[in-house]
C-alpha cells in the first residue's frame, strides 16, 4: 500500500496536470437546475450503516457543486485531459473565465485528494 502511494506521489509532482485525464469515482446526479450533486455514502460499512441509520433517514449525503464545478464535473468523461477541459470551459463562459486552468486544476487536485475522482495515468501506474 505505502508503495503504490509513493509511486503516485513521485508519478504527481513529475506529471504536468494539463496533461492529466480525470476519471470519476463517484455517483452523482443533475438537477433540474442543472447543476451536479455529488452522492457520498454516510459509511462505507453497510452493517454499520444499517445500524447507525434507520430506515427512514438517507444513507447517502449530496455534496452541491457550483455552476463552475459542474461544468467540470460533466466534462468528465476518463477521454479529455484537464487542458481539454480548461478549453472548452473558456469557449462556453461569458466572460473567458480567466485563469481556467490554475482554478479548474486546484478543484480536480482537490477532487483527487478527496478521491471523488483518480486519474487514468495514475491507475495505469498501479
Amino acid at each position: 500500500m505505502i508503495h503504490t502511494y509513493l509511486k503516485r506521489r513521485r508519478f504527481l509532482r513529475k506529471a504536468n496536470a494539463l496533461d492529466l485525464t480525470p476519471v470519476a469515482r463517484q455517483l452523482s446526479e443533475t438537477g433540474e437546475d442543472g447543476l451536479v450533486a455529488l452522492l457520498i455514502p454516510k459509511f462505507k460499512n453497510k452493517k454499520v450503516a444499517a445500524f447507525m441509520i434507520p430506515g427512514t433517514r438517507s444513507k447517502i449525503i449530496r455534496l452541491k457543486l457550483d455552476r463552475t464545478g459542474s461544468q467540470v464535473w460533466n466534462a468528465i468523461d476518463g477521454k479529455c485531459n484537464i487542458g481539454d477541459i480548461c478549453l472548452s470551459l473558456k469557449r462556453i463562459s461569458d466572460d473567458g473565465f480567466p485563469q481556467s486552468e490554475e482554478r479548474v486544476t486546484q478543484f480536480l487536485l482537490r477532487m483527487y485528494q478527496d478521491k471523488f475522482i483518480s486519474f487514468k495515468e495514475i491507475e495505469e501506474v498501479k
